[in-house]
């Protein structure tokens, strides 16, 4: 059992800095400090515009290296992220889905060419907790037709979305399929194998089978969809939560799904029952808080901002979830507004570093949660 972060940028972050990695090096000795079991994170661009430093071969390999290495000596496990988005399909000039769906298609080719090479340079090291597909592609899935990726994706080189582009729940699950394959033909080790994946939406299954977007699912078609999307090979259940954005103190609430959940202890408990019927493992890959009016983002205290993540370590010693990762790490996060103790703040949305009081906070939150979990672990 562990805590660790999100560091979304550790790697990419570099393509920035004419390929230095060296302040994400420095990072990962902060939190090592700090005591941080596993960082997650994307290893490819995340717009196709930025495919031209996955082009310099060289030394995007060199640079990995430099990282995985930097884990080695730490003692740091990594959970890559290997298709965070859809900017594959774009470099590839193909549709969304049905990309997916052809087997001869330049996306499937990529996927498979990139896992050998991924897979294959790091499979002996140490290092790696496991691997992941990608980041949160549930949400986006079964709209009504393509717009929501014009608005999502605005920066690539196909001019237009259409109906091909449209993902659905059958696209996802040959995504996922597909994934689990070409990691489990490169893994003796059996790592976990992960979609990535958050909760699915209340309407999801109606969505899917009926066109319907505004009934809630019943628990069986919910169930469904979890099958959906955790196919053969896929053997860790992924889902993200967030401490309920409506007020300012959630003490320990958090964004409700259906009936199953709206503690952090219930969530929790709800993964594991999930998973355990599926025989797989479980992990809550994003942990956070995540208010939602801005207008009260100067009343939110320390103590607002940072209770969701002691809550959440004290429900995972509670239930025994596995591992949890707080969202999201960045050493050059600051506050939008330097009055405030919370807003989304510079960079990714929602980050922290240990340079204010709330990142120094929540970091001590993992280190005095896994010196527990440590104590509980021997």
């Amino acid at each position: 059992m562990g805590i660790g972060v999100n560091y979304f940028d550790l790697f990419t972050s570099a393509f920035y800095r004419e390929w230095d990695i060296r302040p994400s090096l420095r990072a990962m000795e902060v939190l090592k400090k700090y005591g941080c079991k596993v960082i997650r994170f994307s290893t490819l661009p995340f717009y196709v515009e930025e495919y031209i430093y996955y082009e310099q071969t060289d030394l995007y390999w060199m640079t990995m290296d430099a990282v995985v290495s930097k884990a080695e000596e730490l003692g740091i496990g990594l959970l890559p992220s290997l298709f965070w988005t859809y900017s594959v399909n774009d470099y590839c000039d193909e549709p969304y889905q049905s990309a997916y769906l052809d087997e001869n298609s330049k996306t499937v080719a990529f996927i498979k060419d990139y896992i050998h090479k991924f897979v294959g340079r790091y499979v002996d090291s140490p290092a790696i907790y496991g691997w992941e597909f990608s980041n949160e592609r549930v949400l986006g899935s079964d709209w009504p037709d393509a717009s929501h990726f014009r608005g999502v994706w605005n920066k690539s080189n196909r001019k237009s979305r259409d109906e091909r582009d449209r993902v659905t729940l059958d696209g996802l699950n040959a995504m996922y399929s597909l994934f689990a394959n070409c990691v489990a033909g490169e893994d003796p080790y059996e790592r976990i194998i992960s979609t990535g994946d958050t909760n699915p939406r209340e309407t999801s299954y109606n969505r899917y089978a009926y066109g319907d977007m505004e009934t809630k699912d019943t628990h069986e078609q919910h169930e469904k969809v979890l099958d959906l999307l955790n196919p053969k090979g896929i053997t860790a259940l992924s889902q993200h939560q967030y401490s309920y954005g409506l007020v300012i103190d959630p003490k320990d609430a958090t964004s409700p799904l259906l009936d199953y959940f709206n503690t952090w202890h219930s969530f929790f408990s709800y993964l594991i029952e999930m998973s355990s019927k599926r025989n797989m493992s479980a992990y809550a890959g994003e942990v956070g808080y995540a208010h939602r009016y801005p207008e009260n983002y100067g009343k939110i205290t320390l103590e607002n901002a940072t209770r969701p993540f002691y809550e959440a370590v004290v429900a995972q010693r509670q239930t025994g979830l596995p591992l949890i990762l707080f969202w999201n790490y960045d050493p050059t996060a600051v506050q939008s507004n330097a009055a405030y103790i919370y807003d989304r703040g510079t960079g990714i949305e929602y980050s922290f570093s240990e340079h204010s009081s709330r990142g120094k906070r929540i970091l001590e939150i993992m280190k005095e949660g896994n010196q527990i979990l440590n104590e509980m672990n021997k």
